[in-house]
């Protein structure tokens, strides 16, 4: 048998054409990181015993994909880039997606193999083994952190879920989620301080100041108070246009979902612009979604954004084959989706 030196471009497409990934630069590079979590963690958690994995370490996977990705990207295990992210954060977020389960002492397991709709023809895998250990004959493409697979080859083997079950957003809408949101907080409303302190109110889209609330008779808006360099979101009691009783969120996720769905009511819904490029779709991020849809986020990646832009935007790159699933969650949330022109 004869070895011959192969460059690190080659070595690319070697491994792009293995994984039947066409994405290239950081799209490819997250592909190849997620495959080989998803080899290695396979042949660690094989057991001798029929039908039984063994949990691996987080250490230990992530030193095996040091060890073979190396060469081609030395800091494959640096933790402190978000647009780079290293082995490591990647594991991490596929547990966000459902494809592994992260269990006590840093330790991990495949989940469950399932499928969820893209459209009429095509699922994307989530859970289950590397490609040549997949239980059923699957022409399996790797489009990120994700693998891409017809929907036919699924059906009666692997689990469909519909792209919203996946999503996991409130079932019952946002009007009744409002509901209950403010039947519960306003439940615990007390009297405002004298020292309240920096605060603005969330009215039509925007963040205004006390000065600035339109005078009515008796109304509950969401608030945030600025402590330091974070805030603090309440549901404040405004009487004649002055904030009286105030009761706080339980949590910032509440706040977050609370504006989409306000935006929605008060018909000021977010607008994204897309652009399409060469497979992909770009966008800019303006603020962050709640905790169930954020894990939309990690079917693309992100990329540097302008130098003085606020930290709060983020940019993103989805493979156009997602962009179905990126839709639907983005429509729950009222946001709309606007076609850029090259």
């Amino acid at each position: 048998m004869e070895w011959t030196a192969v460059s690190r471009e080659e070595s690319l497409k070697i491994i792009s054409a293995a994984i039947k990934c066409r994405l290239s630069n950081e799209g490819l590079r997250i592909s190849i990181i997620s495959e080989c979590l998803r080899s290695v963690l396979y042949q660690y958690s094989v057991s001798d015993i029929k039908d039984t994995r063994e949990a691996v370490a987080s250490l230990r996977l992530t030193n095996a994909v040091r060890r073979k990705l190396a060469p081609l990207w030395p800091d494959v295990l640096d933790c402190s880039n978000v647009i780079y992210p290293g082995a490591l954060a990647v594991l991490e977020s596929m547990a966000e997606l459902g494809d592994m389960i992260r269990l006590e002492g840093g330790k991990w397991l495949t989940a469950p193999l399932h499928a969820v709709r893209v459209d009429n023809e095509m699922a994307i895998l989530i859970g289950g083994d590397p490609a040549y250990a997949l239980p059923i004959d699957m022409d399996v493409k790797t489009i990120g952190r994700v693998r891409l697979v017809e929907q036919r080859v699924c059906e009666g083997i692997v689990e469909l879920w519909d792209a919203n079950e996946w999503i996991g957003a409130p079932v019952e809408g946002h009007e009744i989620w409002m509901s209950n949101l403010f039947s519960h907080t306003c439940s615990r409303l007390t009297d405002v301080p004298n020292n309240i302190g920096d605060v603005t109110v969330y009215v039509k889209g925007r963040w205004l100041k006390l000065s600035e609330i339109p005078s009515c008779e008796r109304i509950i808006l969401l608030c945030k108070l600025s402590i330091g360099t974070s805030f603090s979101y309440f549901l404040g009691e405004f009487v004649d246009g002055e904030l009286s009783r105030m009761s706080s969120l339980e949590s910032s996720d509440d706040a977050r979902r609370l504006r989409f769905y306000q935006d929605i009511r008060e018909a000021c819904s977010l607008k994204i612009k897309i652009k399409k490029d060469n497979g992909l779709i770009k966008m800019k991020l303006v603020r962050p979604l709640p905790r169930r849809e954020s894990k939309v986020l990690m079917l693309g990646w992100r990329e540097s954004g302008h130098k003085y832009e606020p930290s709060w935007i983020a940019h993103y790159i989805f493979p156009e084959e997602v962009l179905p699933i990126v839709r639907c969650t983005f429509e729950g949330l009222g946001i709309v989706l606007v076609n850029e022109s090259k």
